[in-house]
């Protein structure tokens, strides 16, 4: 959750459009883990089988999540938007770990027809860093 996330306001907030953020205490003290305003990498990636691989990126300066080994990877059953058919998160696969000279995701692709595998564009830092992917890049996992 971030600063700006709408669930921080009050109903009567939201509803004048006066809630436009919350200060960073207010959000240190929900049930919510806080990420960095600049985000991390939310990548979905719709498996053969019709489920999701879902990636959920650490970032640096994450209050919650910066001891983490990599990012959270998920299985997830997306449901069919009827009512009792939530998406939901099956099981948590681990984390990825990068490749030596990377630290971000770029993206995350499909392998055609595979219900296992994806494809992960890793890069180092870029537009903080250097704009070229990281060293050993992609890695296929």
């Amino acid at each position: 959750s971030t600063r700006s996330d709408k669930v921080h306001c009050s109903m009567e907030a939201v509803e004048a459009d006066t809630c436009s953020s919350v200060e960073s205490s207010v959000v240190d003290d929900s049930e919510y883990t806080k990420h960095d305003k600049s985000g991390g990498y939310e990548g979905f990636s719709l498996l053969a089988d019709g489920t999701i691989a879902a990636f959920l990126e650490k970032k640096s300066g994450d209050t919650d999540l910066s001891g983490e080994p990599g990012v959270r990877v998920y299985h997830v059953v997306p449901g069919d938007c009827s009512s009792g058919s939530e998406p939901e998160f099956a099981k948590f696969f681990g984390f990825y770990k990068f490749e030596v000279g990377a630290g971000n995701i770029a993206d995350v692709s499909t392998i055609p027809g595979s219900s296992r595998f994806v494809a992960v564009i890793e890069r180092n830092g870029f537009p903080s860093g250097h704009m070229w992917p990281g060293a050993g890049n992609p890695a296929n996992h």
